[in-house]
């Protein structure tokens, strides 16, 4: 059982950052604006403010922290509880450039804050699950099935050779 570790690049420091910045400014010039002029609207902008804050808490849970190959399967570490893709439905693993991922659109999930996961879509690859932390280091995962999983790991070539190894097994 090896570790591989999932930093989180550059792009997605700027997005969790200025996200997180403009939360935060929202949420004191809505307390702000209620001290100076009391409004009937608190009830509502307090119940926006805490939903906005949630967001950030539950992709922060969901952030790929590590991926990690076991003996039958291939973890995704997340503090909410790790994916697995066991490794008898993998077919494929194989390095993908920035240029494969280059038009990329999001269908469903979260483009930046603390990571990139969700649902993705290209002319390449087509519909893939991502489990990303930086827009390089690219790894997808094929299953038996046409499933495609995109990670990010920090050492790319060590973690594709040992899981060509352990799929070999």
């Amino acid at each position: 059982m090896r570790e591989y570790q999932a930093s989180l690049g550059n792009l997605s420091k700027i997005i969790t950052t200025l996200v997180i910045a403009f939360m935060i400014g929202f949420i004191v010039m809505l307390s702000y604006r209620n001290t100076v002029e009391p409004r009937k609207e608190f009830a509502f902008a307090t119940a926006f403010g805490l939903f906005m804050l949630m967001l950030p808490v539950i992709t922060f849970f969901y952030r790929p922290k590590a991926y990690v190959i076991t003996e039958d399967a291939l973890l995704i570490k997340r503090i909410a509880g790790n994916y697995r893709i066991p490794l008898s439905v993998i077919n494929s693993v194989a390095a993908a450039s920035r240029e494969d991922m280059r038009i990329t659109i999001r269908t469903f999930g979260n483009g930046g804050l603390f990571g990139f996961t969700g649902y993705y879509r290209n002319s390449r690859f087509g519909r893939m699950r991502w489990f990303v932390t930086q827009r390089q280091n690219y790894l997808v995962i094929e299953t038996h099935e046409g499933a495609k999983f995109v990670i990010s790991p920090d050492e790319p070539e060590v973690m594709e050779d040992d899981l060509q190894k352990s799929l070999l097994q």
